[in-house]
């Protein structure tokens, strides 16, 4: 048994998915199933079935996957002490996607300059990834929505907070409004992100619960071309303002959405690690210097 196997294992049992966990593993699908099913005959037990809509963990993965899960952790723990003896800081960071470029750039990049020692590892994915990729422990901290804090993730700080928006043409005829309301898109076309599965849920459910019809699509892409998706047509996409900040799209406007009482749904970014004891002295140096950083918003 190989510990790329074990990690392939809790990657396909986090995603429930072969070609989402193929695309989060940067391997072909094909290679992730061959890499399973040595595994299954190594052990000599099934761990997955094929379902409607992806795969099903047997009764004994369910059992596997808490032991699997302590060995990557005490995977991680190795190479923290193999990087001491190296005489190296290593302090992997996890956002998502378009998080840096939301952010001043000066302010991102402070602690990088004051602690030149620390090599800094910064990469960007889909929301719904973060949480694995700290459990695996390929990250030692995220930046998340708050939304999709999970029980095992322990929160330091919010770092932006504003209002969920509704992102839509200037030529929509709701382009106008200073805020909408879920009965506003009663029979929209709504353009959503496969980056943003909870999200996603949060906004359906709210309109069913409401009782109003709509007209959902799924897109993949982040960004300017998530934008480009959205102007010139009668699609209203989701998401914060200051995630766009950079791209500064013309014909775009963000309308932020409303509670039935009229309140603004808002969002918080905040600063995630793992549920632990205890953390490195660079992790902790780069949580309290994020907490000095946004002390404002978390008075």
């Amino acid at each position: 048994m190989e510990l790329r196997q074990i990690q392939y294992f809790l990657q396909l049992y986090e995603d429930r998915n072969i070609t989402k966990a193929s695309g989060n593993l940067f391997i072909s699908q094909q290679g992730l199933s061959k890499s399973i099913s040595k595994l299954e005959q190594e052990m000599g037990i099934k761990l997955f079935t094929r379902g409607v809509q992806g795969v099903v963990p047997t009764e004994e993965a369910e059992k596997l996957h808490e032991s699997f899960a302590r060995v990557m952790q005490d995977y991680r723990g190795l190479q923290e002490t193999a990087d001491y003896l190296r005489g190296v800081s290593v302090l992997r960071v996890v956002a998502p996607e378009g998080y840096a470029m939301s952010c001043d750039k000066k302010e991102f990049m402070r602690f990088t300059h004051n602690n030149a020692e620390v090599d800094f590892q910064y990469e960007e994915m889909a929301h719904d990834d973060i949480p694995q990729a700290l459990r695996m422990g390929r990250a030692d901290l995220g930046y998340q929505m708050a939304s999709y804090l999970d029980a095992d993730l322990q929160r330091h700080c919010t770092v932006r907070r504003e209002p969920l928006c509704a992102i839509l043409s200037s030529r929509h005829p709701l382009s106008g409004r200073e805020r909408l309301r879920f009965a506003d898109l009663y029979g929209c076309n709504l353009l959503f992100l496969d980056d943003y599965q909870r999200t996603t849920k949060a906004i359906c459910q709210q309109l069913e619960a409401g009782g109003l019809a709509y007209h959902r699509a799924m897109a993949k892409p982040v960004g300017s071309t998530y934008l480009h998706y959205i102007y010139d047509s009668d699609l209203i996409g989701f998401g914060l303002k200051g995630q766009y900040r950079y791209y500064r799209y013309p014909g775009i406007r963000y309308v932020p959405l409303c509670d039935e009482k009229g309140n603004m749904i808002q969002t918080e970014i905040v600063l995630v690690t793992m549920k632990q004891a205890g953390f490195r002295k660079e992790v902790e140096d780069y949580i309290e210097s994020e907490k000095m950083k946004y002390k404002k918003l978390n008075k």
